[in-house]
């Protein structure tokens, strides 16, 4: 059986030492700017009038983390994105909700948590739980990926190589 629609999921933290605070409006309004980087990656991949249509038929849905608890998903394909601003708790309770035929795709940078006073979310737990051969056999895979692989720019790259050489220093 196919992949049938697509959850998209991130922590609602904010990447930024100073808060906006309350936010106006309904859930879609308050979340509009944390969906914003996957309606770029979706306009990005597909034809405008294929995102349209998935959107018609809500077969791409955003839902945060904090509201996943009870659901069941058969046949999705779940995106947990910036995951390394999740709890470990999050993130299990985004695996223990994927059904028949779906997929889960756990998504993190180490280096970009914005969780405050020196707190640590659950991704590299997660990571290193799962990065192994019995885990592989289960269908798991873990990947790695290093400066090498940006592909977003080579300003991003030479960036990124730098700040990771600062940090040992």
């Amino acid at each position: 059986s196919k992949v049938s629609d697509i959850i998209y999921m991130r922590s609602a933290v904010e990447s930024s030492d100073s808060r906006l605070g309350f936010l106006p409006g309904d859930a879609d309004e308050k979340l509009h700017y944390y969906n914003l980087p996957f309606m770029d990656k979706l306009d990005e991949l597909l034809h405008e009038t294929t995102v349209k249509k998935l959107q018609k038929e809500k077969r791409v849905s955003i839902h945060p983390v904090n509201f996943a608890r009870g659901m069941s998903w058969n046949s999705k394909a779940v995106v947990l994105d910036e995951s390394q601003n999740s709890s470990i708790r999050e993130i299990v309770t985004v695996l223990t909700r994927i059904g028949k035929f779906s997929r889960a795709f756990i998504l993190a940078d180490p280096m970009q948590s914005d969780l405050k006073n020196g707190q640590r979310g659950g991704f590299e737990k997660i990571f290193h739980i799962f990065d192994n051969e019995e885990s592989k056999k289960m269908g798991i895979e873990t990947f790695e990926f290093t400066t090498e692989d940006i592909v977003r720019s080579e300003l991003t790259k030479f960036i990124v190589s730098k700040v990771a050489l600062w940090e040992t220093i």
